[in-house]
């Protein structure tokens, strides 16, 4: 008897650590963060921006959001929405929180970094646009600090319809 309630109560313990694993409030932890000022928006998830007293392209982490044009050259209504919006949460001359990445540069040169809207760097944009459906989840080892938590943002958005995940 004495074996069968210590396996209900191991039972109830797993079973309470993991709900509150996966209901718990999602937070980045971020590390080493640098004040950029935002130049412009290039699209949902580039920016140029002043870093460290030069202008530099910058690309958003773990993150790919619709191109602005189709490869035909025609506009990209979803694109052009994140545009917008990204536009609208960080206008010119906005200060911002960069964290980057492992990796620091792209191929193409580009930063790449996480984006922060608060001192305190929990309003991470990246994390933002995929809780919003606007973006999906794109990673490149060694960048993925923030990988699980990108997936479950996107995996809710996907579930709720929100964004561009409603069509």
């Amino acid at each position: 008897m004495k074996r069968v309630i210590v396996l209900v109560i191991l039972i109830l313990v797993a079973v309470g650590v993991t709900v509150w694993y996966y209901q718990r409030p999602e937070e980045p932890v971020a590390e080493n963060v640098t004040e950029a000022v935002v130049n412009y928006v290039i699209d949902g998830d580039s920016l140029d921006i002043t870093f460290e007293g030069q202008e530099e392209k910058l690309r958003l982490i773990g993150i790919d959001a619709p191109e602005r044009y189709n490869e035909d050259g025609s506009s990209n209504e979803n694109g052009r929405i994140v545009q917008e919006f990204v536009k609208q949460a960080l206008p010119q001359g906005t200060v911002i929180y960069v964290e980057l990445g492992e990796q620091q540069r792209d191929n193409y040169g580009r930063l790449l970094g996480y984006v922060y809207r608060d001192k305190g760097a929990t309003q991470m944009l990246n994390l933002e646009l995929l809780e919003l459906g606007y973006c999906d989840v794109l990673t490149f080892e060694p960048n993925d600090k923030y990988e699980d938590m990108f997936i479950r943002a996107r995996n809710k958005a996907k579930q709720e319809g929100a964004g561009f995940w409603k069509e």
